[in-house]
C-alpha cells in the first residue's frame, strides 16, 4: 500500500500545480467528489451484497477472509459508521480496503499544507518527514488502539509518504532523466533489493519508504524497460479503472465465494470472481466514478477568482 501513498503524493502535486490559483473550497470539493462519492457508493453496494449473500465464512479460507469482513448484521447505524470514515477497524467490516481511503481523503484535504513544506526544497522536506516519523513513533504507544485518535496519528504517519511522492514530482524532470538512463539490469536489481528489504521479517526500518519511492521512480518517471511494458493496452485499461477496481474487487470476491460455495469448485469460483470483478469495475467507472468527477468540475463551491489555496 505504501507504493500507492507515494504515488498519490506524486499525482496530487501535479494537480496542485495545475490548480494552484483555485480557491481551496473548489479544490476540496473536487477531492471530495473524486474519493468520497465512489467510496460511499461502494459501501452501499457492500451493504446490499452483505444482506443478500450467505452471511457466514467459507470453510478452508483464511481468517482474514471470513473473520474480518461481513461479520456484523447490516443496519442503518453500521452504514453510517462506515460513511463517517473515522478509521476505526470495526467500522470497515463491509469493505475493509476502505482503511487506506480514510487516510487518502484526509491527506488530500490537507495536501496544500504538505506542499507548503515540499516547495521549500529537499532539506526542509526530509527534515519534516523525519520529525513526523519520530513523533508518530513516539506517540503511537500512548494512544488507545483502534480509536479515532489512533487513526489520526496513522494519517499523520502516512502523510510522510505523500510528501515523499510530492517531492519526487517537484523534481521529476531531473529524476526522470536519471531513471531513463538506467540499464535494465540495474532496474531489475533495484526492484529485487526493494522487495527483499520489504519482505524481510519484521521489515527493515525504512524499507517501506525505499520500496515506495524506488517504485514510483522506476514506474512513473521513465525506466524505459518498464515504460514499454506498462503501456500495453490491457495495463492502460487497468490504470484507467484502478480506483473502481480497488473499490469493488473485495466485494465481488466475498459475495461470489459465499454464494457459490459448494456449487462451483474453488477454481471455478476464482475464475468467476475475475470476470465479474472486471465487468463490475467498468460499470463502477461509468456509472459512479466518472459522474462523480464530472460533478466536481461542474459545481464549484466558490466563485472567487485568483484566490490560490497555497502559494507556490
Amino acid at each position: 500500500m505504501v507504493l500507492f501513498f507515494v504515488l498519490s503524493g506524486f499525482v496530487l502535486d501535479i494537480v496542485f500545480q495545475r490548480v494552484a490559483q483555485t480557491p481551496y473550497l473548489d479544490y476540496a470539493w473536487k477531492r471530495f467528489c473524486r474519493i468520497y462519492i465512489p467510496f460511499a457508493a461502494a459501501i452501499l453496494l457492500a451493504a446490499l451484497l452483505t444482506a443478500l449473500a450467505v452471511n457466514q465464512g467459507v470453510a478452508g479460507l483464511s481468517e482474514w477472509f471470513h473473520g474480518k469482513s461481513w461479520t456484523d448484521p447490516v443496519s442503518f447505524e453500521l452504514i453510517v459508521a462506515h460513511l463517517s470514515m473515522d478509521g476505526i477497524a470495526s467500522h470497515s467490516s463491509l469493505n475493509n480496503v476502505m482503511w487506506s481511503l480514510v487516510h487518502e481523503m484526509r491527506i488530500s484535504l490537507a495536501f496544500p499544507l504538505v506542499m507548503l513544506v515540499v516547495l521549500r526544497g529537499v532539506p526542509a522536506t526530509l527534515a519534516a518527514i523525519a520529525i513526523v516519523l519520530l513523533f508518530t513513533e513516539l506517540t503511537a504507544p500512548l494512544v488507545t488502539p483502534d480509536t479515532l485518535l489512533a487513526s489520526l496519528n496513522a494519517t499523520l504517519y502516512y502523510s510522510t509518504y505523500f510528501a515523499a511522492g510530492a517531492l519526487l514530482s517537484v523534481r521529476r524532470d531531473d529524476v526522470a532523466r536519471r531513471a531513463s538512463e538506467m540499464k535494465p539490469l540495474w532496474v531489475l536489481a533495484t526492484i529485487a533489493v526493494c522487495v527483499t528489504l520489504l519482505a524481510v521479517p519484521p521489515g527493515i526500518k525504512g524499507s517501506e519508504f525505499l520500496f515506495g519511492i524506488a517504485s514510483v521512480v522506476l514506474i512513473a518517471l521513465g525506466a524505459n524497460v518498464l515504460q514499454r511494458f506498462l503501456n500495453v493496452a490491457p495495463l492502460v485499461w487497468l490504470r484507467r479503472v484502478s480506483f473502481s477496481l480497488y473499490l469493488v474487487h473485495l466485494l465481488i470476491l466475498l459475495a461470489t465465494f459465499r454464494i457459490f460455495d459448494g456449487v462451483l469448485s474453488p477454481l471455478g469460483i476464482s475464475l468467476l470472481v475475475i470476470v465479474v470483478s472486471l465487468a463490475a469495475t467498468e460499470l463502477c467507472l461509468r456509472l459512479v466514478e466518472m459522474p462523480a468527477m464530472s460533478l466536481g468540475r461542474r459545481l464549484p463551491l466558490s466563485k472567487a477568482k485568483g484566490a490560490p489555496f497555497a502559494s507556490p
